[in-house]
Formats: C-alpha cells, structure tokens, sequence
C-alpha cells in the first residue's frame, strides 16, 4: 500500500488482484468520457457521449476529480469509476456520487463495493459527513450494490417530459427575464427539496448558460412564479409558484416560449399534481440514497 501526502488529504493506491484503486485527477477527461460511455451502453435512458457535455455537467455537479475514484487494470487502463461531487448541504459535508460504472468485461467482481471501501477512509479524512447518490429506481442490482455499502432510499425523484396536447392557459400575468435570481425573494415560497444538481450552488456554477424568468399577475403585480432553464436543452431546473394562478402561468410561458420541455428531479406533491393535470408524462423515476458517515 503506498500512501502519498497530498494536499490536506491522503491519496493511496490499493492493488487487489490485479485490480489498482486509485484517484482519477490523472486520468484525462476524454479517457473519463470514454470508459463512462463504455459503462452506460444499453442503459435505461441514452447517455451523451461529448466530452464538453460531461465537463458541464460535473463542474454543476462540483466534481473533485482527486476524490473521485477509479479502479484500473493491470495495463493501468481505467475500468471502472465513481465521479463524485463536493459541497454542503443542510449543514453538512456530502459527497455526491455523480456517476458510479464498471465496463462490462470487468462486472461480477463487486468492484462498486470496494471502490466505496478505498474511498471512505479519503473521505473521512477530508470532512465529508454524508454520501449520497441518485438512482433509477428499476435499476434493482445497482441499489443493492449501494445498500450493501450502507446507502438507504431516502427521496423519489419523478422526471417528467411535456406532451404536445393543447390546453387552456392562464394570461392574466405579465413575464420579466432576470439576470440573477434573486434567492431571498423566491425562499418564501419554495416548497421543493431539490436534487444535488438543482440545489442553488450547483445552478450558480453555470448561471450563465441559464435563464430565470419571473412571472407576475397582472392585477396588482405581485410575483406569482419564478423558474430557471437551460434554453439549449430545454430542461427546467428549478421552478416554483404562489398559487394556482401561477402554475398556470407556468406552463403558459414555457408552452408559448419553449415547447416541449423536460423536468427532472420532482419531489413535492403539489408540482406533481400540477404537471400531470398539464398531462406531463412521466417518463421516468429515480431514488436519491444517503448513507452517514457520522461516527
């Protein structure tokens, strides 16, 4: 076992039959890329294979490359691999597992479990008080896989994606585009328990590439709504509403502005209950496990 001082952690290397865990903030983005795409064929749903894609989506998900962990080959080749995020949420320290797979000449060998076996003493070491990680909830081996480490269901997540259908719309409202949300304001009434990757800190790393709009009712121009998408793959990643009124000056504004829309990570009762009275289809369903790592 070789430890190495590095930064305010300890990177260590562990060989097992021929099989070498280690961090990946050697590995290049594209090899990350590519062995991710390997583990991914015939998945539930299809998974982009650019790297540019990826580098986005793990900056949102505040990925460490040198906590996340690989498993390599006796050439060294990178076979397996968890991407995991870093921040706080709720007060504590989390690692987020942005994506866990294996390529499939090497599954069979519980290589999950023992990535998660090298990782949790690096993790301790720097602070983290929590893991946790989104799954689709048909992918019954995968959750195993977590509960064998510890992981417990914690959340539902609904995904859902807009249909064609035409329906009665709310216009008495009148929209306004602004360049920063404003946090405080929407806070009062916000309902929704977001996923890792819509939490604020993640949608303040690409606030950029993002618009927020804020709807406002007409008859006395009180805020009634507010929500935040990616117009390019027109997915919306928070969204929230006072009242009826406002829900349905929602969907007025994404059917007139955006068409067929996306919406991932639903939680809250109430947004589920509006999205399928706008005949959102729920297309699929993941869990969110957590797995404490207090003493």
């Amino acid at each position: 076992m070789l430890f190495t001082a590095k930064k305010q952690s300890i990177t260590k290397i562990i060989t097992t039959k021929m099989l070498t865990f280690k961090t990946i903030e050697q590995v290049s983005l594209d090899e990350i890329v590519k062995i991710f795409t390997q583990s991914f064929v015939n998945y539930y749903v299809e998974m982009p294979t650019d790297t540019k894609f990826w580098k986005k989506r793990w900056k949102t998900n505040r990925v460490r490359y040198d906590l996340s962990i690989g498993t390599f080959d006796a050439a060294n080749n990178l076979v397996g691999f968890m991407i995991i995020g870093i921040d706080e949420r709720n007060g504590k320290k989390v690692a987020f597992n942005a994506g866990t797979g294996v390529i499939p000449e090497f599954r069979g060998q519980k290589l999950v479990k023992q990535m998660y076996q090298y990782a949790l003493p690096i993790f301790k070491e720097n602070g983290v008080e929590e893991m946790a990680l989104e799954v689709i909830n048909k992918n019954i081996k995968a959750i195993k896989a977590y509960q064998s480490v510890g992981f417990r269901i914690e959340k539902l997540y609904q995904c859902f994606r807009s249909t064609d259908e035409i329906l009665p719309t709310f216009i008495g409202y009148r929209s306004k585009k602004v360049k920063k949300p404003n946090w405080k304001k929407y806070e009062k009434f916000t309902v929704e328990n977001y996923c890792w990757e819509y939490l604020i800190e993640g949608v303040e790393v690409n606030i950029k590439k993002v618009k927020c709009y804020e709807l406002y009712r007409q008859a006395d121009d009180s805020l009634i709504a507010y929500y935040i998408i990616n117009p390019k793959s027109k997915s919306i990643l928070r969204f929230e509403a006072k009242n009826e009124n406002g829900y349905h000056a929602l969907f007025n504004h994404w059917y007139t502005n955006f068409g067929q829309i996306t919406i991932l990570n639903v939680q809250h009762p109430k947004k589920i209950q509006f999205l399928e009275n706008y005949r959102f289809h729920n297309n699929i369903d993941q869990f969110e496990m957590v797995c404490s790592l207090s003493s």
